[in-house]
């Protein structure tokens, strides 16, 4: 399908939300333990309003999708605009998303999280992906996204059960 973008348009966006580097975060979240939905795309597309397109960005992309693909960042979206207590058609808004928090980081933690993004990125994108090790490398950057907030075991138990626990409700 081919679309001719300009003023002609209804509602014509900036074109510049379509190009360059940028996050595409989508607005409907998904099933618990990962709500946000986050990639990073560098591609020429137009995409639909359920998605969010975020540019000028001041971190390390991928260290990025990390945070925000973190069940953690997921702990907080939850407690913060209870997005999931409408069942039918929860959202995040453009403000809730500005809200994130994105935790202070060096660049050399945020090498290690872009890091094991990528390689989560890559295995992802493989025909016959392993799950085992998509799943062992989701932990493994929840637990550096967690470190960076400087939680303590307790509290990292303390998130990984509320998840649970709303997960097990989520699908009741």
């Amino acid at each position: 399908m081919y679309l001719k973008y300009g003023k002609h348009l209804a509602a014509p966006r900036n074109p510049r939300i379509f190009e360059g580097k940028r996050l595409l975060i989508r607005r409907i979240p998904a099933r618990l333990p990962y709500s946000l939905v986050a990639t990073f795309t560098e591609d020429n597309y137009i995409h639909e309003q359920s998605i969010e397109s975020i540019f000028d960005l001041k971190a390390s992309p991928y260290f990025l999708l990390g945070v925000i693909n973190s069940n953690l960042e997921t702990f907080w979206a939850v407690n913060k605009y209870d997005m999931l207590q409408r069942k039918t058609h929860p959202q995040l808004r453009l403000y809730q998303i500005k809200e994130l928090p994105i935790p202070n980081a060096t660049k050399e933690q945020q090498g290690e999280v872009a890091e094991l993004v990528k390689k989560l990125l890559h295995l992802a994108n493989e025909e016959e992906s392993d799950k085992a090790e998509i799943d062992v490398l989701n932990e493994k950057i929840d637990e550096k996204v967690m470190d960076l907030y400087g939680l303590s075991e307790s509290e990292k138990t303390f998130v990984y059960e509320f998840l649970a626990d709303e997960q097990d409700e989520e699908q009741a």
